[in-house]
């Protein structure tokens, strides 16, 4: 349990930025999106997307993460629309959609390790299907310019209910669960810093046992904040300095009342690279630090409460990545992440146990893109396959890539 709080703050953390689709080459590139102007960075940063304002795209996941029933799944598809054009300032609409395989939020608290450390109350969400239920209606990412500064704002909605009734009718049971998230972002400067601020809200509730009984969100909220800054080149190297942080709260508490509690907070800053080392030779680096803390904390009834802190600091890391044009309708692209890791797990009750870990995590990228006139396909690519190879050579079955972003230029 304790290991597992702090893998939830990490994934609370990048999550934090609504960073769902289109990630596929920032990703190959050492995970640089925060370095690397992209149309992903409309994820992080929403006012980019008026740099970005025709386009249609998906995502194509295939790994064993995503993979269901043994088959690729087309799982976001999303498209800018540009209104407006005939004036010198159009506004730009982006909209995302996900299916099943990707349409599914939970938040980390409710999930099956929730009961590990709860009273008898809360054991019932062992019984519960409702969270398997996808709720990602809709994400709206709206662009236009304020006299010379480009702005936009994200909107993110998720929405789900659950209702039971027995044949008898002796038995009823309605849960609900619903988000809305905020990212609001400007890029002044002639487009030079980039900046958003985030807020989202969740309210959750399950009445069940003929709603004699209750669990219901309490204090569910998050915020963050992220900045970076395109440097006056210096010849072929272009410094860009950055920053992000976020804050997340969850809580519910049922009607003895027992509450329990999960608090995160990160912190990330470095300074990244771009360095044109030729016309059609892009290297990127990164060097930084990132910070992550969580308190899972429970209080019974009447009873003791319980409580375990956790932090992850990643001092430093390091991020190198490539993008080359190999043939004109090819690009090779790999990186690296790699993170010296210091861990910390302590319980603030009782024996007041600590657990320390003194690690490095290295995270290794390849990918390719492939561009046909005004199509592009981006994939990370298995490096199994380059051993390996296709089918009919080897004799062995495996995906050539993990993920594939489609995206198609309108103009």
């Amino acid at each position: 349990m304790k290991k597992l709080l702090i893998v939830s703050v990490l994934f609370a953390f990048l999550f934090c930025g609504m960073i769902y689709a289109t990630e596929t080459r920032v990703l190959t590139m050492g995970n640089a999106n925060e370095i690397v102007k992209d149309e992903a960075n409309v994820m992080l940063f929403p006012s980019t997307i008026n740099y970005y304002p025709k386009l249609v795209g998906g995502e194509l996941r295939s790994s064993s993460d995503y993979v269901k029933d043994g088959y690729t799944s087309l799982t976001d598809f999303y498209a800018h629309w540009a209104f407006g054009e005939k004036g010198n300032n159009p506004l730009t609409v982006g909209t995302y959609f996900y299916t099943n395989d990707d349409g599914i939020y939970w938040p980390t608290l409710l999930g099956p390790n929730f009961i590990d450390v709860s009273p008898p109350q809360f054991y019932y969400y062992d019984k519960r299907y409702y969270p398997d239920m996808p709720n990602r209606r809709l994400t709206l990412i709206l662009g236009k310019k304020m006299g010379d500064i480009p702005v936009g704002l994200s909107i993110n909605y998720i929405s789900s209910k659950y209702e039971f009734t027995d044949t008898s009718a002796t038995d009823k049971e309605t849960a609900s669960l619903s988000r809305l998230a905020f990212l609001l972002g400007a890029s002044p400067m002639d487009g030079k810093l980039d900046l958003s601020a985030g807020v989202a809200f969740t309210s959750y509730k399950d009445e069940y046992y003929n709603y004699s009984d209750t669990l219901k969100g309490d204090g569910m909220m998050a915020f963050s904040f992220n900045a970076r800054y395109f440097m006056d080149p210096m010849g072929k190297y272009t410094l860009v300095p950055h920053i992000g942080f976020a804050h997340e709260k969850q809580g519910v508490k049922d009607n003895v009342p027992n509450k329990m509690e999960l608090t995160f907070t990160g912190f990330e800053g470095g300074l990244g690279m771009n360095y044109a080392a030729s016309e059609d030779v892009l290297l990127v680096g990164d060097l930084g630090f990132m910070y992550f803390s969580g308190k899972q904390k429970l209080t019974p009834n009447g009873g003791t409460v319980t409580e375990y802190d956790s932090t992850s600091f990643a001092l430093p890391y390091f991020k190198t990545g490539i993008d080359a044009k190999i043939f004109d309708w090819l690009k090779l692209r790999g990186g690296v992440w790699s993170r010296w890791n210091m861990d910390k797990v302590e319980e603030k009750q009782g024996w007041k146990d600590q657990d320390k870990f003194s690690y490095v995590s290295t995270t290794t990228y390849l990918g390719a893109g492939f561009h046909w006139n005004k199509l592009n396909l981006d994939a990370q690519i298995d490096p199994d396959f380059l051993a390996r190879g296709p089918y009919f050579i080897s004799g062995e079955s495996g995906y050539l890539s993990w993920k594939l972003s489609m995206v198609y230029w309108i103009d």
